[in-house]
């Protein structure tokens, strides 16, 4: 009994000294987070948060909010030995530890979506604009993007896509009716002169064919991807695509 105590007591103190330890990191790791927006940008930014994940690969990712918008939130990458990527340019592509831009772009898009879908549907329906920065250590931004620019002028260098969550049922007994939203969802987008390289709309399923996520009362989730919607025209083209996408079997 006394050797298992003598353990635990053991295995306490060295975790306490691993915490302690992570947590002295992560403060040095957004000292440095903050140190690289200050010289980066004109714009002062509030630090939010920090988490340290060994699956994406080894990082610390320090969430700030610029503090003229802190509902607004953006990420700066910290690598594992407290180092940060220094922002280099390759072949019009800025690879950047931060994705402060692209935050601001989707942020400010989904705003003026969002009235248009409140309007359209009935509900708890959400718009999220998916900004392509795929990068592993750092952000990928196009070298024409500064913060001196407004969202509108910066729309035509992302590619990026809209996922709009329907949250609601997709059956025979309303296809047409949501094809109708669908059709006012692509006359906001053109009303507001973006160009998304797609729209995927979300819905609830009863089909089992359809298991892209698990949804409420045993019913799946899956979307709709309208890759053509700047064709697309009437509300027969809407149904088509409709049609061929979530009733065909």
């Amino acid at each position: 009994m006394l050797f298992l105590a003598c353990l635990m007591c053991v295995t306490a103190v060295v975790f306490s000294i691993a915490t302690l330890k992570i947590h002295v990191r992560k403060g040095v790791a957004t000292q440095i987070a903050e140190k690289y927006l200050f010289d980066a940008y004109e714009q002062e930014m509030l630090f939010s948060s920090v988490r340290f994940s060994w699956s994406d690969p080894s990082l610390y990712r320090v969430t700030f909010s610029p503090i003229n918008n802190p509902s607004m939130f953006f990420q700066v990458i910290v690598q594992q030995d407290l180092a940060i990527l220094e922002s280099k340019e390759e072949n019009g592509i800025r690879k950047s530890p931060d994705n402060y831009l692209s935050s601001l772009f989707s942020f400010h898009f989904e705003t003026k979506l969002q009235y248009y879908i409140d309007s359209i549907w009935d509900g708890d329906v959400s718009v999220s604009v998916e900004v392509n920065t795929v990068g592993t250590y750092a952000f990928n931004t196009p070298a024409q993007i500064n913060e001196h620019l407004t969202p509108e002028e910066m729309e035509p260098y992302f590619k990026y896509s809209l996922f709009i969550n329907a949250k609601r049922l997709l059956d025979t007994n309303n296809r047409v009716e949501e094809a109708k939203s669908i059709m006012k969802m692509i006359s906001a987008v053109r009303a507001e002169s973006i160009e998304p390289e797609a729209i995927f709309i979300f819905y609830y399923s009863e089909s089992k064919n359809k298991s892209l996520l698990s949804g409420n009362n045993k019913m799946s989730r899956s979307y709709i991807n309208f890759v053509n919607w700047a064709g697309i025209s009437n509300l027969n083209e809407i149904l088509e695509v409709v049609d061929e996408q979530w009733f065909k079997e």
